[in-house]
């Protein structure tokens, strides 16, 4: 019987090839910037050093959800010439979790001609920049309302630094 030198060479080939197939890149994670910042921003705990898992002093968490915007209904018209919106919203919204007793709208920029919350009139109070409502009732999770807004919108009227850079541009 004679000796195949074929399969042996050719394992040998591939495994040379394979072990030379190393890239030069450095691996890069985001993940490990992201936990382990080269830098001093790190939290103490107890002015006894610092945390294991060290975590950044800026991290910024997402706005809190306090109500589920589950509908809306829009109605609108415009005046050219005011460059105004004439708008009658309809909102159905339910509690994100906890019952809640009042509602925050962001409106900036609007006159408010009416608001309801189901078919009722609601009290209310405007800063210019929200919308706060005050619930006759606590509303629980699972319960809906329905909240009514006619207003006129007035985005040529706003100071630029409240208003978005889309906005400034398109006019």
């Amino acid at each position: 019987m004679r000796f195949n030198p074929v399969p042996l060479v050719s394992i040998f080939v591939f495994t040379t090839i394979l072990s030379a197939c190393k890239s030069s890149k450095e691996f890069y994670s985001w993940q490990r910037d992201a936990l382990y910042p080269e830098s001093d921003e790190f939290a103490e705990v107890d002015g006894e050093g610092f945390n294991e898992t060290p975590v950044k002093l800026n991290f910024q968490t997402s706005a809190t959800r306090y109500w589920d915007l589950l509908h809306t209904r829009l109605d609108i018209a415009f005046d050219m010439e005011e460059e105004h919106v004439l708008g009658k919203a309809e909102l159905t919204l339910t509690p994100y979790f906890y019952a809640q007793d009042n509602l925050i709208l962001d409106a900036k920029g609007m006159d408010i001609h009416a608001l309801t919350v189901n078919s009722k009139e609601a009290m209310f109070t405007y800063d210019g920049q929200q919308l706060h409502v005050e619930l006759d009732a606590a509303v629980t999770k699972g319960q809906n309302i329905t909240v009514f807004v006619d207003y006129t919108g007035k985005p040529s009227e706003l100071e630029m630094n409240t208003a978005s850079d889309a906005i400034e541009d398109d006019r």
